[in-house]
């Protein structure tokens, strides 16, 4: 029974992975995503947008120096952006793959990997075209040249940790099929190693 209690803790502790990391990837939208600076001979501006900005709209956590004050108050309306159907739909790929994983155990590694995947791409996706349209923005409002309003528009760490947690989740459950494929089916609990089978019945005869 030793085999058998060393595979059902290992399940167990296979079955917390994915939930756990779905969870942590959708904490990450509370984190800054994307962020604006802009400087000048006044003052700096730094607008940062969180997932949760960009999935349902809002406006973002403005910072300005003292000489830009007045600035702050009128750019904190106008810097709201409405929400983003790519970001909300990422949003809804991770909540889609936490009750997967729950419901349904033992596919896990597939709807791990579907879930997975798809948050993935779309979040990728959607944080190519919002940078895209802020540089874009930022180049109509300052007639800055291109090198310089790329530095301005930086993917911040919200962004980078639920890229690399759902990274995690399927290339991890990917390893996962590909060793059950190859190590085969697993053995039935109780012809494991140093366990003997149980005997056969005695006939009555």
């Amino acid at each position: 029974m030793a085999y058998a209690g060393g595979v059902i803790k290992a399940r167990s502790g296979r079955r917390v992975i994915s939930p756990a990391g779905f969870l942590l990837a959708l904490l990450c939208f509370g984190l800054p995503f994307l962020t604006v600076s802009c400087e000048s001979p006044v003052g700096s501006v730094r607008a940062s947008y969180s997932g949760w900005d960009l999935a349902f709209g809002g406006a973002p956590d403005i910072t300005a120096s003292l000489g830009m004050s007045d600035y702050l108050a009128r750019r904190q309306q106008e810097a709201s952006v409405p929400w983003q159907l790519l970001a909300l739909l990422t949003v809804l790929a991770i909540i889609a793959g936490v009750v997967l994983t729950c419901a349904r155990p033992r596919q896990q590694s597939l709807s791990s990997i579907i879930a997975g995947g798809s948050a993935l791409l779309l979040l990728i996706i959607n944080q190519t075209v919002v940078h895209s349209g802020a540089v874009d923005e930022l180049r109509r409002d300052t007639f800055l040249p291109a090198t310089i309003v790329q530095g301005m528009v930086e993917n911040r760490v919200g962004f980078w940790l639920a890229l690399l947690l759902l990274l995690g989740v399927v290339g991890y459950h990917v390893l996962e099929l590909v060793c059950q494929r190859r190590a085969g089916p697993a053995p039935p609990v109780g012809s494991g190693r140093g366990e003997p089978d149980s005997p056969p019945p005695r006939s009555s005869g």
